[in-house]
């Protein structure tokens, strides 16, 4: 009973704090689609879906991802319970498109998508999912910000442990291209623990000003002082 107590009193402070948590998210996808633009050398839509809380197991049973998608496991310093990063495989197909010079993905295969990842696709999402944790580290609203890494190489669901699946993180879907036709979606994840203290700095500073001794009382203060030439 003690430990769903605190699960409940974890998800009511998480709860608390999506507002801020959906500032923090945006600020991330301008970075993410800064760098995709950069590498396909056009104009990219980019739609930013609502921050919820769930289990990191959920993530794991997503039907948009559990056949395409392409996980990679986020480790957060000073933080036990780690995170995951997932990107469907038309996505990633179409962002190695753009980076050999195949803007309009005339070359994507649809078949392509049943086979198991080649190396040249590990390697991509691998510079994806790190360029990804610099991102986050750039953008983190409290500083100084955690160190975030790519914990081994991406690769199917269930590089998510079910041992840890039990833990709750923010998630968030970035759905790239247009309206009429998606390109593909990328979910990111980052432990509730993580950004607790998410908000907590303006409180210190109402604090400290309460704190702040009142001065007027004792001024002016005259002070005798001696010189000897």
């Amino acid at each position: 009973e003690s430990s769903v107590l605190l699960l409940q009193q974890r998800s009511l402070s998480a709860e608390n704090t999506l507002p801020a948590v959906g500032e923090f998210f945006r600020a991330l996808s301008l970075k993410v689609r800064a760098r995709l633009v950069n590498r396909s050398s056009g104009n990219v839509r980019l739609t930013l879906g609502s921050v919820v809380i769930k289990p990191l197991l959920a993530m794991k049973e997503d039907p948009q991802f559990q056949d395409t998608g392409v996980y990679g496991l986020l480790r957060f310093n000073g933080v036990g319970s780690p995170a995951a990063v997932a990107i469907q495989r038309t996505l990633l197909t179409r962002i190695i498109g753009a980076m050999l010079g195949d803007e309009d993905g005339s070359n994507e295969n649809p078949e392509a998508r049943a086979r198991p990842l080649s190396q040249v696709e590990v390697r991509i999402a691998q510079r994806l999912f790190r360029e990804l944790c610099q991102d986050l580290m750039d953008v983190w609203p409290v500083k100084p910000a955690p160190s975030i890494g790519l914990d081994g190489s991406p690769g199917q669901s269930r590089l998510i442990d079910a041992q840890v699946s039990s833990e709750e993180v923010y998630v968030v879907t970035l759905d790239f291209g247009p309206a009429d036709g998606s390109w593909g979606l990328l979910t990111v994840s980052v432990p509730t623990q993580a950004l607790r203290a998410i908000g907590k700095p303006k409180e210190a500073n109402k604090d400290a000003a309460r704190r702040r001794p009142e001065m007027a009382r004792v001024l002016p203060l005259e002070v005798e002082v001696v010189a000897e030439m």
